[in-house]
């Protein structure tokens, strides 16, 4: 999906997880669908999740996982669940573990000041973190640590690059 997939193959494999019983190969169509390019095939696959119509709730965190490991769908994940942050804390609750962790797998690999106040502003909107408190101290010290490795060392090998590679 990630390299040539198209709409029409994204919606072949939808129908294949719609009648699979295995879980061990929806989780393997799971990861396929995931890796789409075209936004809203990535937010139609997250809508779902959301739903909880055609996707379990237990394959919820899944999803969210996956379309965060695709490249195209980074930000689009990270917007998706700012929007629908109160849904998710209705649907699961603060104290539900996975719920707590999922934030942090989203932004962990942060490294810019804008992405940092966006966390930051999404903590201060939902100041009740349950079962997310140490996911999301661990946020913010990732992020920050992030941004200092970017600011101090890239420049640095940006210019040994620049002096050893032709």
């Amino acid at each position: 999906m990630s390299n040539f997939g198209t709409a029409s193959d994204w919606e072949k494999i939808w129908q294949r997880y719609l009648v699979e019983s295995s879980p061990q190969e929806k989780e393997r169509l799971t990861a396929t669908l995931t890796m789409a390019t075209q936004p809203y095939l990535i937010t139609r696959l997250l809508n779902y999740a959301k739903e909880g119509k055609y996707i379990k709730r237990q394959d919820f965190f899944t999803v969210v996982r996956y379309v965060g490991t695709n490249t195209a769908a980074e930000d689009l994940v990270w917007d998706w669940t700012r929007e629908n942050y109160q849904s998710f804390v209705d649907r699961f609750t603060t104290t539900d573990r996975y719920f707590g962790r999922m934030v942090y797998y989203m932004v962990r690999d942060y490294n810019t000041e804008l992405k940092l106040q966006e966390v930051k502003d999404l903590f201060s909107r939902f100041p009740e973190a349950g079962a997310g408190e140490r996911y999301r101290k661990m946020a913010l010290e990732s992020i920050e640590r992030n941004i200092y490795w970017v600011t101090h060392f890239r420049p640095i090998i940006i210019q040994w690059l620049k002096a050893n590679v032709q």
